[in-house]
C-alpha cells in the first residue's frame, strides 16, 4: 500500500510541481486554490488549512501523550496517567509558544533524521539475521492490499507522506528553481515510498509473517521498540522511545 500511494502522488506531484512554476509565490495549497479559484476561495482554503493544522496539533499531543506514558513505564517503572502527559505537553507548547520559541522545525528535523536512522538500522539488523522464520517478499504481495481494511490503510499512507508537497514553498531559495523543485519533490515522494515499505516489511519479518498481525494487535505501541531490543539489543529501543516522544512533542511545536 505505501509503494502504490508513492505512486499515486507522484503522479500527483507532476501537476502540482508544473503548477507552481507559474505562480509568482508559491506557498501553501491554498496559493494554488487562490491562483485558481480566487481570492474567496483562496482565503478560505487558509482558513481550512489553519483549522486543520491546530487539529494535527491536538492529535499529536495524544500520541505524545499515549508514548511517553509507555516510555515512562519501560524505562523508569513509573505509570503516569496520559491525561498528565497531555497537560505536560500543553503547558509546554503554550510557554514556548508565548516566549516565540522557534524550535519546531529545527528540532524536529534533527529528531526525525535520527528516528530514520534507527529505523534503517534495526531493520538491517532484522534482515541480517533472517527474521523470525526466513525472509520471503510474500507480504508485498499485491493481492494483500485488497481487503475489508483496505481504506483505512490508504488512508493511513497517505498521511505518512504528509509535508512533501512544501518542497514548492522554498522556490525562491534555489538557483533554478523548475528543476531543483521538481526533483526534490519527485525524489522525497520516492525516497519516502521505499523507506516506509522497506521497513513496514522487515518488521514482519522480524515477527514472521502469520504472527506479525497478532504481535501488532497484541501490543502495537511497542511493536517497533521490541523488535529493536531483540534483533538490535535494549539499548536501540531505549534510543527509538526517546526519540519517538520528542518528535511527537516537536511536532506539536510546529503545528501549534
Amino acid at each position: 500500500m505505501l509503494l502504490l500511494t508513492g505512486l499515486l502522488l507522484i503522479i500527483f506531484a507532476v501537476g502540482y510541481v508544473t503548477m507552481a512554476r507559474y505562480l509568482d509565490k508559491p506557498g501553501g495549497l491554498y496559493a494554488f486554490v487562490r491562483a485558481g479559484l480566487g481570492s474567496r476561495m483562496g482565503d478560505g482554503a487558509s482558513y481550512v488549512a489553519g483549522a486543520v493544522y491546530a487539529l494535527i496539533a491536538a492529535g499529536s499531543i495524544g500520541a505524545f501523550a499515549v508514548f511517553a506514558n509507555q516510555a515512562a513505564r519501560n524505562l523508569l517503572g513509573v505509570d503516569i496517567p496520559w491525561t498528565v502527559w497531555a497537560a505536560i505537553a500543553i503547558i509546554g507548547m503554550a510557554v514556548l509558544g508565548y516566549r516565540n520559541v522557534d524550535l519546531g522545525a529545527k528540532v524536529l528535523g534533527i529528531i526525525i533524521s535520527l528516528e530514520i536512522g534507527m529505523l534503517l538500522l534495526v531493520s538491517l539488523a532484522i534482515i541480517v539475521r533472517g527474521g523470525a522464520h526466513g525472509l520471503t517478499l510474500e507480504p508485498l504481495a499485491p493481492s494483500n492490499m485488497f481487503g475489508s481494511s483496505m481504506g483505512t490503510m490508504f488512508a493511513i499512507s497517505l498521511a505518512a507522506f504528509a509535508g512533501f508537497e512544501a518542497t514548492v514553498m522554498y522556490a525562491d531559495e534555489v538557483t533554478d528553481r523548475t528543476k531543483t523543485i521538481r526533483r526534490a519533490t519527485y525524489g522525497s515522494v520516492a525516497l519516502l515510498a521505499i523507506m516506509y515499505a522497506f521497513a513496514a516489511w522487515a518488521i514482519v519479518m522480524a515477527y514472521g509473517t502469520n504472527e506479525a498481525v497478532a504481535a501488532a494487535n497484541a501490543d502495537p505501541i511497542n511493536l517497533f521498540f521490541s523488535a529493536a531490543s531483540q534483533y538490535l539489543g535494549p539499548w536501540a529501543s531505549v534510543v527509538m522511545q526517546v526519540l519517538v516522544v520528542s518528535s511527537w512533542f516537536a511536532t506539536i511545536l510546529a503545528f501549534h
